[in-house]
This record gives structure tokens, sequence and C-alpha cells, in this order.
């Protein structure tokens, strides 16, 4: 199943951060894995090599970082 279509599937657990949720309706291991990609992808952050600062509004809209 292609990604867009698995978001759609398990829309109301991704809107709601429900993760827990999304994981007990999803029993089907290979949308499972394509689930974790995802949402790995989706939370995860790029430093750059160069980097040696964060910018200052670079977590400006993120949530749950302290």
């Amino acid at each position: 199943m292609d990604i867009r279509q698995l978001v759609n599937k398990y829309q109301q657990y991704l809107k709601n951060d429900d993760y827990d949720g999304l994981f007990a309706a999803c029993k089907d291991s290979s949308e499972r894995k394509d689930l974790i990609e995802f949402l790995y992808n989706r939370c995860a952050i790029d430093v750059l090599p160069h980097m040696t600062s964060i910018p200052p509004k670079m977590f400006q809209d993120v949530e749950g970082i302290s």
C-alpha cells in the first residue's frame, strides 16, 4: 500500500498523535514498518556537519522538545 493511502487510512490516529492507538489498529506488519519509517522521517531532524549552533527559530513550531 502506498504511504499516502496508509496516512489516509490511519489519519485519525496521526492527527491526534495517538501512536498507541495507531499501532493497536495497525495489524499488518508491512503497514506497521511503512508507518514507522514515515513517522521517523516526519520527526527526524538533520544536523549538517558544518553546524556549530542551532538557529534561533529552528524549533519554533515544534512541540515536545525541551
